[in-house]
């Protein structure tokens, strides 16, 4: 079935979002003109304009299949370049409306930086086009506005790209640890899934501290404040600079490991149970982890995926804890 309640867009970033978004309107905006070019028999036209349709529409579809937009984007942006620039060659004059919204969609799609060079590029080319077509009046007030549009839309690019990161930052960062927190945990769950069904093998780990609570009621909630950043630290110290640590709730924390299969797993939570249970994080007191492992399956989903290691996290807790589980294979 095409319709995914895993792929939802409320669950994507912002960026799939708006390219989804974008592409999706750049299509269903040319059904109309495509119908009408037809009807009047503008064949080639109607041709050309079918042929955009069908890269913006194949373009939203891979975005929302793969979760990938690197490329996507750039292949938005070049093809509203292509489309300015054969297009107004094309139909002429015509096609000076389109050249507003589609400078402005570039600078949604790629960094200010290379949209910026983009419009520099469809700007001079459709100088070069109108100039022969219009009157010297027309003419500048074409230049000069479409070239204030793409200055205002860059400065506000920037701005709203730096604010966005700052936030984004904040957002995804656990204020306590300064690891990254469950709504990073699960967007890079959603993007590793697109890197797995290349076939580079991910393993995700959850853990978390046996009873935590008693940690809080013996020696007070700042020394378990103190306890959970400084296993955090532990930990993050311990992972390679392509694996990714989350404190994903109270004292439950993840670990995705990248090109690891379940026995490179394996090792990894032994590794870090037994330097936790050898750490001295309270005088006089053994702190201890129980966790659970679960290698992605082909094709599986991110809620089964991380059903599986909860549910291995559980087991983990009913062995007597201070172990590791694999989840069912």
């Amino acid at each position: 079935m095409f319709f995914n309640p895993n792929k939802n867009i409320a669950n994507r970033t912002s960026q799939e979002q708006i390219l989804i978004l974008l592409s999706t309107a750049a299509a269903i905006g040319l059904i109309p003109f495509i119908v009408l070019r037809a009807l009047s028999g503008e064949w080639m036209n109607a041709l050309y304009d079918s042929a955009l349709f069908s890269v913006f529409l194949l373009n939203g579809l891979y975005i929302y299949k793969s979760h990938k937009v690197r490329i996507p984007r750039l292949i938005f942006a070049l093809l509203l370049v292509f489309a300015m620039l054969i297009g107004f060659y094309i139909k002429g004059i015509d096609q000076i409306p389109w050249s507003y919204p589609a400078l402005v969609a570039i600078f949604f799609a790629v960094r200010p930086k290379l949209a910026a060079t983009f419009c520099s590029i469809c700007i001079a080319w459709l100088a070069v086009l109108a100039f022969p077509m219009m009157k010297t009046f027309e003419f500048t007030i074409f230049l000069v506005t479409l070239s204030f549009t793409c200055l205002f839309v860059y400065v506000f690019a920037n701005l709203t790209r730096e604010q966005r990161m700052a936030l984004e930052k904040l957002s995804r960062r656990d204020p306590l640890t300064k690891l990254r927190n469950r709504r990073a945990f699960d967007y890079k769950m959603v993007e590793f899934i697109g890197s797995i069904r290349n076939g580079l093998k991910t393993c995700l780990i959850m853990f978390d501290i046996d009873h935590f609570k008693n940690i809080n009621d013996e020696f007070g909630h700042s020394v378990g404040d103190r306890v959970l950043y400084e296993l955090g630290s532990l930990v993050s110290s311990r992972m390679r600079k392509t694996d990714h640590v989350y404190r994903i709730g109270g004292e439950e924390f993840a670990i995705i490991l990248t090109n690891s299969s379940s026995e490179d797993a394996k090792i990894v939570a032994e590794d870090i149970r037994i330097q936790i249970g050898q750490s001295k994080l309270i005088k006089d007191a053994m702190i201890t982890i129980s966790l659970g492992i679960a290698e992605y399956r082909e094709n599986e989903s991110k809620d089964s995926w991380y059903k599986r290691c909860d549910e291995a996290l559980y087991l983990a807790k009913d062995s007597g804890r201070n172990t590791s589980k694999h989840a069912n294979t």
